[in-house]
């Protein structure tokens, strides 16, 4: 059956500490994740406002005006949008 399939795979010699590994490399890379937003937040601390997730849309659409625009109100107040035309502001 599937759930004795599922353990068998589960309980596979050198599973665990493999697991471990994949767990450690995650939480080095969302550790160098976190000090590289940081660095973008000292640098302009109106990122502060906004969450991480929105930051990393924000950094990896800095050439795309149009995508980074719906955070504009978040990072400035009074700015609810802005208008573009022919790609231009």
């Amino acid at each position: 059956s599937n759930s004795s399939l599922i353990v068998e795979i589960c309980c596979a010699e050198g599973r665990e500490e493999a697991l471990r590994g994949i767990c450690d490399g995650i939480e080095s890379c969302e550790k160098s994740l976190n000090e590289y937003l940081e660095q973008k937040k000292k640098a302009f601390p109106r990122f502060y406002f906004v969450a991480n997730q929105a930051l990393l849309d924000i950094l990896s659409n800095g050439n795309m005006p149009v995508k980074v625009a719906e955070y504009l109100g978040d990072v400035f107040d009074g700015i609810k949008t802005l208008d573009f035309k022919d790609g231009t502001l």
